[in-house]
């Protein structure tokens, strides 16, 4: 009767064993996923940085354009006031207008001319990381589709191991499946575990000898005297996987 128990928890445990690596695998989202989305937003963000800097900037060019041809008018305007002048020192007032007027024109085509080199170099950036977020966005997709397929497939076979797990379960005599979760949601999802060299392999403490001997012969259901693991003679794990 313990010969059978254990050969039956032992089976329940390794189907508890691959729901837990199934459930698993769909709560994790996949390394490369993550990169790729972690990618994309990045480049999303720079991108969308550079476009605000090439508006911005673009304003400034236009305010800068509006600007210079504005002193070129005054320029030209000074200049004809240079000709009129009556006296030295009206002469010298218009000059020295004339002469602000030329920096400033100077300031004012050095700040244009920086601005549409700048303007270009930007056009050039958005472009560039545009077609790279497109590129990152459709890999996401793509991989993000992969894992919705992979996850399907998961899905199907939790629902068919849960199913042949309930149904396995009522096979087992209540009071020792009672037992067995307890331990299972107390100990990592670990219930029973077998014993190498008088050592209880769910939490590596050596048990005592004839505590080691007693869970060979299988005359009763015997746990481990720390973990309170279910504990069984390794052999016994080789033959339900040879019978499997």
């Amino acid at each position: 009767m313990v010969h059978e128990t254990i050969e039956q928890l032992i089976k329940l445990q390794a189907m508890d064993t691959r729901l837990y690596i199934v459930d698993s695998k769909l709560a994790m989202v996949p390394e490369a996923v993550r990169a790729v989305k972690s990618e994309y937003e990045r480049l999303k963000q720079n991108n969308e940085l550079d476009v605000q800097r090439f508006t911005a900037l673009k304003d400034e060019h236009t305010s800068a354009k509006i600007s210079l041809e504005e002193k070129k008018d005054m320029a030209s305007a000074a200049q004809k006031k240079l000709l009129s002048v009556q006296n030295s020192r009206e002469y010298e007032a218009a000059l020295k207008e004339m002469d602000n007027l030329k920096r400033d024109i100077s300031a004012l085509e050095k700040q244009t001319a920086d601005a549409a080199i700048e303007l270009k170099r930007l056009e050039a950036a958005i472009a560039e990381l545009s077609a790279a977020c497109e590129e990152k966005d459709n890999l996401y997709n793509r991989l993000k589709r992969e894992k919705e397929v992979e996850d399907q497939a998961l899905h199907d076979e939790a629902a068919l191991l849960r199913r042949e797990r309930a149904e396995f379960a009522e096979t087992i005599k209540k009071n020792i499946t009672a037992r067995y979760e307890r331990i299972r949601k107390a100990r990592n999802n670990v219930a029973i575990a077998p014993i190498i060299s008088e050592t209880c392999t769910g939490c590596n403490m050596k048990v005592p000898p004839q505590f080691a001997v007693d869970v060979k012969k299988e005359r009763d259901l015997l746990q481990c005297p720390y973990c309170q693991r279910f504990l069984y003679s390794p052999e016994k794990e080789a033959v339900t996987k040879n019978s499997a």
